[in-house]
């Protein structure tokens, strides 16, 4: 009799083991899960300009479905956050307040809803990794031949990316189209090179039609595409700075020679100088208007990977 008394206690005291391994597991979990889709809900409320760019290269992608990506993205990561905030509110409740165990309801819920928080964690994370980690994208015309070729396919960060001179960005490009060009919202994005960025001094001589950046020489100034000559290409990018800086008075404009890059502002020219459209028509661009930074080819195949 004592024997089985013994080897109860013993099951009894493994079972109780068990059940407080799955407990921890349990708690474990809600934690891990709740910090991660905290962390992506405050991302995407920092970064909510970056992911409404991002629906739009989804939606031109798939067929012009602007606001699919955004929706599916909001949608799943407040149901991400939210299940593992309600699952975390019901344990302190239980646990504090109503001095019970928790863990039955917390995990019958867990288990019932297991699917729901399933779907819901992987678009979330999958959709995070397009939106900032790597976003597929594919290069229309011929602005940054011989670096990209129409129809190259690349990938693009943004994940706490802060533009540098050389590399090549993507950015929204609707306050910056004029009238007479392409408006056509499937091509809002456009990709250049980075030649200037903030403090940068930026110097043009009349009499030779030379353009500098801190002194480096920066050739094929001149735009043919929009067939502007060097003196009209310098003037917009000088106007549009000195509409931020208020650096020179109207009649100070047709002179100056030199002016100062502002923060928060970037200088794009295509690698395709005499055929692209970018800092010379439009002037500057504010860094708020980069979705990111290209990284990597996809296509063609022969020239896979970096570049």
């Amino acid at each position: 009799m004592e024997n089985n008394i013994n080897l109860n206690n013993n099951n009894s005291s493994i079972d109780s083991s068990i059940e407080e391994k799955k407990k921890k597991k349990l708690f474990i979990k809600i934690v891990v899960f709740l910090s991660i889709s905290f962390v992506l809900l405050l991302t995407t409320l920092i970064n909510i300009s970056r992911i409404v760019m991002f629906s739009n290269i989804f939606g031109s992608f798939i067929g012009n479905v602007k606001a699919l990506g955004l929706v599916i993205y909001l949608i799943s990561t407040i149901l991400f956050f939210g299940y593992y905030l309600a699952l975390t509110i019901i344990l302190i409740l239980y646990k504090y307040k109503f001095n019970k165990d928790w863990y039955p309801l917390v995990l019958k819920l867990d288990n019932k809803l297991d699917l729901l928080s399933f779907i819901a964690k992987c678009f979330s994370l999958l959709l995070f990794l397009l939106i900032f980690v790597a976003t597929p994208c594919v290069v229309v015309g011929s602005s940054m031949y011989p670096t990209f070729e129409d129809g190259d396919a690349i990938i693009a960060s943004n994940l706490f990316y802060v533009p540098k001179k050389g590399d090549v960005v993507i950015f929204d490009s609707h306050d910056y189209q004029s009238t007479g060009f392409n408006n056509d919202d499937s091509h809002s994005f456009y990709i250049k090179r980075v030649i200037a960025t903030k403090n940068d001094i930026l110097t043009f001589d009349y009499e030779n039609n030379l353009f500098y950046v801190n002194d480096d020489n920066i050739s094929d100034f001149s735009n043919t595409i929009s067939i502007e000559s060097a003196d009209d290409c310098w003037y917009s990018i000088l106007k549009s700075i000195n509409n931020i800086t208020n650096t020179y008075t109207d009649m100070e404009l047709d002179t100056a020679t030199t002016i100062t890059v502002p923060k928060g502002y970037l200088l794009v020219f295509g690698d395709n100088r005499t055929n692209s459209l970018d800092s010379r028509v439009f002037g500057v661009i504010s860094t708020k208007s980069v979705f990111g930074k290209a990284i990597f080819r996809l296509f063609p195949f022969n020239k896979f990977g970096s570049f």
